[in-house]
Formats: structure tokens, C-alpha cells, sequence
């Protein structure tokens, strides 16, 4: 028999052409699934068995009209819960759960352990022991980190985190942040938020690509003061990185009088680093901006 299987809220629904909307609106049966059906037998019968979810039809059988478990008086049937891909994030760490934690009651009773509540059922089952380590997905990008150049090493790791049972995302990027940034580090030095926020930015893009989110995954993300803070440092960047002609440079030398005197005085702002603002007024084509002060 085949367990269905969804997160919170997420069930699937079949509609008809011929159905009421308003009606099926008001029917709570909608919300009945075989793994909702589950939990309330579990709350109504706490000292009871405590059965695994694909145990639960050797015992229970479900009736499809009113959408709940009744207790099984003949014949037998095995459970089987649907498949998930280690891609579906959280779908996939439920169906691990359900595997393993016998009589849960609830989703959140899912990801309470020993009073404990955890924010997702990937962590719980890491909590659990249930998830390998990562210490050869971590020793695959080391050794690939000698001969992949950073871009390339960060889009590796989202391809291993997206498609690949990747226990802890968030420690394997602890552990390999120096490596991930190294390009970053090399371009902007000492400026470490914005050797975080490139990095970071970059592979949220590969993530999105792939049809994900870093928050699937548990890594980092960039604040809002940071992308303000970034943007203003890119402004100032791509200034500094503005080509200025051989035919620029000499044009001061073609300055009038009024013009050299103007130049001078904003020149010498600029020298002693004063912050001030110049307003320049003249007949267009009168040459009243210098090409230096663009």
C-alpha cells in the first residue's frame, strides 16, 4: 500500500470539473490525509503501540470514503511511503523521520526530541544520527580545490549540495569558506563584507539556477545593510576602474584662464580630500567642464 507523503499544509488536492469549490472549501475531509490520519490515531491512542508509519497498515486500514484509518480485522497489507528525492529538501528528511520515529503525533511532534525543538526535519535528522557525515563529499572538493580555480570549486559545491545527501551544508561552507573565497579575498583584500557578499552572491545565483534557495540548504544569506553597504563600494569601484585617455589628461593644458583657475580650485578639494560641491554655469560648448573633472 502507498503511503502518501507531504510536508505541512502541502497535501495534494484533486478537483473535478463537476465540484463545488465553496463546498469542498467547507469539507474538513480535505484536509484528511493518510499521514494527518496517521497522526490523530497516535494522539488518540498514546499508550498504545507505538508503530513506524509504514507499519501502520498492517494494523489499520484506510477507508477512502470517509478519509480516515479503521482498525484492520482481516488480511494483510504492507505499507510503503511514497519516494522522495534527497533534492526535495524537508520532504525528503520527513519521509527519513517517518521511517525511524515510531507514534509520532504531529509534524511539530516530529521535530521536538527530548523537549528540544528543531526549526526543520533536516535537523532532527541529523539529531537523530540518521544522516552520514560529509567527510568525503568535503575531501573530494579539497582535493579538487589544488586544480579548480574558485568560480568553478563554488559551483561544484552547490552541484553536491543540490543534487547530492549533503548532511550539514552549512558546516561543509564553515570548513571551506577559505577556499570558496579565495578569488574574492585576492580582489578585495581586507574588505571582508564585501568578500562575503560577492561569494555569497555568487552562489545564490547557482542555487537559483538550479531551481533552489540558500535557505533550502541552511547557508548564508546577505543582509539588506550589506547589499547597501556593497552597492555604495561597487559605485565607488567601477569609478576607479574608468579609463582615462592620453587626450584627457593633456586637455588641461588647453584650459583658458577662467577655466585653469576653476580647475585649480577643484582640483585642490579633491588633493586635500574636502567634501564640497561645485556648481559650473556656461553657454553649452563653451568647454565648461573639463574631460578631468567628468
Amino acid at each position: 500500500m502507498a503511503l502518501h507523503l507531504h510536508l505541512p499544509n502541502l497535501q495534494s488536492v484533486v478537483l473535478h470539473e463537476t465540484d463545488d469549490l465553496a463546498h469542498l472549501a467547507s469539507d474538513n475531509r480535505i484536509s484528511r490525509t493518510m499521514l494527518i490520519g496517521f497522526f490523530r490515531i497516535n494522539q488518540l491512542n498514546k499508550d498504545g503501540p507505538k508503530y513506524l508509519y509504514s507499519e501502520f497498515p498492517e494494523h489499520y486500514v484506510w477507508n477512502y470514503g470517509y478519509r480516515t484509518w479503521e482498525p484492520r480485522h482481516q488480511h494483510f497489507s504492507d505499507g510503503r511511503i511514497v519516494c522522495a528525492k534527497p533534492t526535495e529538501g524537508e520532504r525528503y528528511y520527513l519521509r527519513m523521520l517517518l521511517l525511524h520515529v515510531r507514534g509520532p503525533t504531529s509534524f511539530n511532534g516530529l521535530k521536538t526530541v527530548d523537549g528540544a525543538f528543531y526549526s526543520s526535519f533536516r535537523a532532527v535528522a541529523q539529531t537523530y544520527g540518521l544522516l552520514e557525515g560529509d567527510n568525503a563529499i568535503e575531501e573530494y572538493l579539497q582535493k579538487a580545490s589544488t586544480f579548480q580555480i574558485p568560480s568553478a570549486l563554488r559551483r561544484l559545491f552547490v552541484t553536491l549540495v543540490v543534487h547530492c545527501e549533503v548532511g550539514d551544508p552549512r558546516l561543509l561552507w564553515e570548513k571551506l569558506s577559505s577556499l570558496l573565497f579565495e578569488d574574492c579575498q585576492r580582489s578585495y583584500g581586507s574588505n571582508e563584507k564585501l568578500v562575503h557578499y560577492k561569494t555569497i552572491t555568487y552562489v545564490a545565483h547557482v542555487i537559483e539556477s538550479m531551481g533552489k534557495h540558500q535557505a533550502d540548504f541552511d547557508l548564508p544569506t546577505v543582509s539588506n545593510e550589506d547589499i547597501q553597504l556593497c552597492k555604495k563600494v561597487k559605485e565607488i569601484e567601477e569609478e576607479l576602474n574608468i579609463l582615462v585617455s592620453l587626450e584627457d589628461i593633456i586637455a588641461v593644458s588647453k584650459l583658458n584662464t577662467c577655466q585653469m583657475e576653476a580647475y585649480n580650485i577643484i582640483m585642490q578639494h579633491v588633493r586635500d580630500q574636502k567634501l564640497v560641491a561645485f556648481f559650473i554655469d556656461g553657454p553649452g560648448g563653451t568647454g565648461t567642464l573639463s574631460p578631468q573633472l567628468r
